[in-house]
């Protein structure tokens, strides 16, 4: 039996003229059969051409890489290295600090609980004893904030902009804030890890009407469900814009509903990690329009995700005043005379 063919026509296979001449192949057939394995053949080509037609069509229409995004896909594999390095380097000094002990304790606990010396399974002293954590719970922290001086800032451009730093306490009672990580195919800082923000609308009241909508957008954070603590100075971003952070509590059982047309992913990340050195790097930048005044910049790895730059910045400062306490390495490069001001920014 012979079984039915897509693209063909019965009525090809029974012309009552003894030769036929196929217009795609130019074959021309005497038989019943040669004009069977014609048309197959004639079927096959045409699949093969229309498979062609796409994978061209797809072609054109393939997205090519811009220039921004390779550059940051670098910049984000450069800081992937860079942290990898200082753990081993800590690795290699663990023997002779206290800090790379303590780096070893956290990267490998249970091989070196087993095989250390107990005189080398000490603790730094940069950890945070149980007073300060007991003085870190998200009740602290709120109520620290609130106590802030409540001042009407001043935008450092004309072009505004706000972020929220979203805080909320775990089942540890460990005080995380909520990061996104932004698409690839945005126009600006793709793949960067940032705070939910974005710019202000004319038609918006405050920065934290901005912060609280740009976060229900990104994550599905209700604005309702959103307690803001304070407000602290701008930070004056690469592109000059005048970014104010918005610190809020918002619900322990929040559970993001990221947008994937702004966010590849969501995670949270302990507010203290940003106090602490061992998951920092930093490196100093030449000021091109002041001359001897360097810029630091922070980057910290966590869990695979690199925050650095500006968001860095932001949630160093907003940790010393939620938590407190400085932090454990210099925060601005000496030559920089802003230093006192970022110090006592509110």
């Amino acid at each position: 039996m012979i079984k039915p063919m897509v693209g063909g026509s019965w009525s090809q296979l029974h012309r009552p003229t003894a030769a036929t001449t196929d217009s795609c192949t130019n074959i021309t057939c005497t038989s019943f059969s040669e004009r069977l394995h014609s048309l197959r053949a004639v079927q096959a080509e045409n699949r093969s051409s229309v498979t062609a037609g796409h994978s061209r069509a797809s072609a054109r229409h393939r997205q090519v890489p811009d220039t921004g995004h390779l550059f940051m896909v670098q910049i984000l594999a450069i800081l992937h290295v860079a942290h990898a390095v200082k753990r081993f380097i800590c690795l290699l000094v663990a023997p002779f600090s206290d800090y790379g002990r303590e780096c070893m304790i956290r990267c490998w606990p249970r091989f070196l609980s087993r095989h250390l010396p107990a005189s080398t399974r000490m603790v730094s002293t940069r950890s945070v004893t149980g007073k300060q954590r007991r003085n870190e719970s998200l009740l602290h922290i709120a109520q620290r904030l609130r106590e802030l001086p409540q001042v009407e800032h001043e935008p450092v451009s004309s072009k505004k902009a706000a972020v929220l730093v979203p805080l909320y306490e775990d089942e540890d009672g460990v005080v995380k804030v909520w990061l996104t990580q932004r698409a690839l195919h945005l126009n600006s800082h793709q793949g960067e890890v940032a705070l939910p923000g974005g710019k202000r609308d004319p038609t918006d009241a405050d920065d934290a009407f901005t912060a609280k909508r740009e976060a229900f957008e990104e994550l599905g954070l209700q604005p309702d469900s959103v307690e803001v603590l304070c407000t602290v100075a701008p930070f004056l971003s690469k592109h000059l814009y005048s970014v104010t952070p918005v610190v809020a509590q918002v619900p322990n059982d929040f559970t993001p509903s990221p947008s994937v047309d702004e966010v590849s992913a969501v995670f949270s990340m302990p507010l203290s990690y940003f106090l602490d050195t061992h998951r920092h790097i930093h490196w100093d930048v030449k000021s091109k329009t002041t001359p001897r005044k360097c810029y630091r910049v922070h980057s910290f790895d966590y869990q695979g995700f690199i925050v650095w730059g500006l968001t860095a910045q932001i949630l160093i400062h907003v940790a010393q005043l939620a938590l407190g306490r400085p932090a454990a390495f210099e925060v601005d490069h000496p030559s920089n005379t802003t230093s006192s001001r970022n110090a006592s920014r509110m």
